[in-house]
């Protein structure tokens, strides 16, 4: 939700500054280029994301039952405990 109500519109004002003097054309080609290179840096970290994902503790999970190991990994199918 917070990507649309605010990132859109942030956006959206990025573009027109560029595109105001540079064209619509330079003003995509820029937006194409940010998202290419967000998208390659995504890649490029995705396992760090996944084990830093695989750290976290619920929330109230002080029994056994509920508490996730510390090494846990997107697509290993370990048991706590």
């Amino acid at each position: 939700a917070f990507q649309f109500i605010a990132l859109t519109p942030a956006g959206q004002v990025v573009l027109g500054a560029i595109g105001t003097p540079l064209g619509i054309h330079a003003a995509f080609i820029a937006a194409g280029a940010v998202c290419f290179v967000v998208g390659i840096f995504g890649i490029i970290r995705v396992h760090e994301i996944r084990n830093w994902r695989g750290t976290l503790v619920p929330v109230g999970a002080d029994d056994e039952a509920g508490a996730m190991a510390a090494n846990v990994t997107i697509g290993e199918a370990t048991a706590a405990g």
